[in-house]
């Protein structure tokens, strides 16, 4: 297949691509919240949006750790960072959880037990999966940088 652009305008393209994507991440995101909070859907309403949600972030975190890539400002993965990145992904998901729980079943289902657990669960596997993943791409941006200090 023959180029018919430069690379400038091959660096623009993906630039366009990268916030066609952010935005269709993104607008996913409110529709399926927007759903569930305040139409009351029931998840099997929000499912096809939650597994093109997935898709597309899967492939994008799986792409990034082939690549060897973290982060877009090019920090490597901490501890620190794992831990701050797990408790606002904690915050917010157990407050989308405490408000869909209230807005159907009522306060009564809602115990300080319950929605601890829910926050300490979602920490404790964000952290894990953070971690994880920060090992794999430190490991596999390493393999890359061997390959070509060989050369």
């Amino acid at each position: 297949m023959n180029k018919k652009i430069d690379e400038r305008q091959q660096q623009e393209f993906y630039k366009c691509e990268h916030m066609a994507f952010r935005i269709m991440f993104s607008v996913s995101v409110i529709v399926i919240v927007i759903q569930m909070l305040f139409m009351k859907a029931a998840f099997q309403q929000v499912l096809g949006e939650t597994v093109i949600l997935a898709c597309g972030g899967i492939s994008m975190i799986l792409s990034c750790l082939k690549s060897g890539l973290w982060s877009y400002n090019n920090n490597e993965p901490s501890v620190k960072s794992n831990l701050i990145y797990s408790i606002i992904c904690s915050v917010v998901a157990t407050l989308l959880f405490a408000i869909i729980i209230y807005t159907r079943a009522g306060i009564k289902v809602m115990t300080p037990t319950i929605i601890g657990g829910f926050f300490g669960g979602i920490f404790i596997l964000g952290f894990i999966v953070l971690t994880l993943l920060g090992q794999v791409s430190k490991n596999t941006k390493k393999k890359i940088e061997n390959k070509y200090k060989d050369i």
